[in-house]
């Protein structure tokens, strides 16, 4: 699928928090926080759209701003969680506001967005699966001696991992012009969850390695070999990602310090 620029989104954004639709949100109190978050985020990308325009080779938002502050990833989920809202609650305005956006950011249908998804999930799943292995054995007794709850964060993030393939699962299951959104919105949910979880078991382990000596840090190491993979993978698709040129771009979120 075509990675929507800049452009694209930001025409999104401006249509949720103006008019209509901005006074809709605001008579809902678990919608209404989301809206200074959605402006800021504007103003951010107005000013990404400034600098494309300066540079004609520019890259599109998911390339530029997954660098910053995964600002894309958390607009992307805002986005879905306010559109979700209005698609249950139904306003004829409402309505409206969910059809131009679907049509802006998935024109061949919801579904069409789970090939951006399947190398991610597949990689992260193999990722989990390979903790379970004996070859990382002797790792995960270093990391655990130290941290008895890497056992608990490994678990965590297995069955994370485990609930965004079954999200994912569900959304390739639905008919390619479906008009439903909260499904794009459980996945974004999902997977945000999966990478927090992710992200806190290979916290675990790189405090270990900070500590044990040159022998066992390589051990530990080998328990994180998947990870720094699927993110370079990941940031090297984003690199990739100018507007229209990349079918399998994904959002990514920041490898963990």
């Amino acid at each position: 699928m075509a990675t929507p620029t800049a452009t694209e989104i930001l025409s999104v954004l401006r249509d949720l928090t103006t008019g209509p639709t901005r006074a809709s949100a605001e008579a809902e109190p678990g919608l209404a926080w989301q809206l200074p978050q959605l402006e800021e985020y504007a103003k951010s990308l107005e000013r990404l759209v400034g600098r494309q325009r300066e540079d004609d080779g520019g890259r599109t938002l998911r390339a530029q701003l997954m660098y910053e502050d995964a600002k894309h990833d958390d607009a992307h989920r805002f986005i879905h969680g306010v559109l979700a809202a209005f698609e249950s609650r139904g306003t004829s305005e409402e309505r409206a506001a969910v059809a131009r956006a679907r049509a802006t950011l998935y024109p061949g249908g919801l579904s069409s967005i789970t090939v951006s998804y399947e190398r991610e999930v597949a990689e992260a799943a193999a990722f989990t699966n390979r903790l379970q292995g004996d070859a990382v054995r002797p790792g995960m007794a270093i990391v655990e001696a130290a941290v008895p709850q890497v056992r608990e964060a490994e678990r965590e993030a297995r069955e994370a991992v485990e609930a965004m393939r079954v999200k994912l699962a569900k959304l390739a299951d639905l008919d390619a012009k479906t008009t439903l959104v909260s499904p794009v919105h459980e996945l974004f949910e999902t997977r945000r969850n999966a990478y927090s979880a992710l992200s806190n078991f290979a916290q675990n382990v790189e405090f270990v390695m900070k500590t044990a000596g040159p022998e066992r840090a390589e051990r530990c190491a080998r328990l994180l070999h998947g990870w720094k993979k699927m993110n370079a993978d990941a940031q090297r698709r984003a690199q990739k990602s100018v507007d229209g040129e990349d079918d399998e771009a994904t959002m990514i979120l920041p490898a963990p310090a």
